[in-house]
């Protein structure tokens, strides 16, 4: 398990619009912390904390200075969980009769 380096929260603030590229690096950081979890599917970016804060404070700087958080973000839901992606796009997958089955 390693903590998430101050450069790490530094790069958060400076995230731009580009989704793949904002997406792969909080992936990247999450999966870097041993606890916190997450995939890149589809164009959407699921994201889960793990209750550890070290992810709920990058979470926290995105939300509060990052471009990318703001063009992106699609939900939070209690216990750490976040979703990021087009909203048409999250919306069509989830309107899908198969929607959260395995292919």
């Amino acid at each position: 398990m390693s903590d998430i380096s101050s450069e790490v929260f530094i790069e958060a603030e400076e995230l731009g619009f580009d989704f793949e590229e904002g997406a792969q690096f909080l992936l990247d950081a999450f999966e870097s912390t041993g606890i916190g979890s997450g995939t890149l599917e589809n164009g959407v970016l699921t994201l889960h904390t793990g209750g550890w804060s070290d992810c709920e404070t990058l979470l926290d700087r995105c939300s509060e200075f990052s471009l990318w958080w703001q063009r992106w973000w699609f939900s939070t839901q209690r216990g750490g969980h976040y979703v990021f992606g087009d909203p048409d796009t999250i919306e069509k997958q989830e309107a899908k009769p198969d929607a959260g089955k395995g292919e």
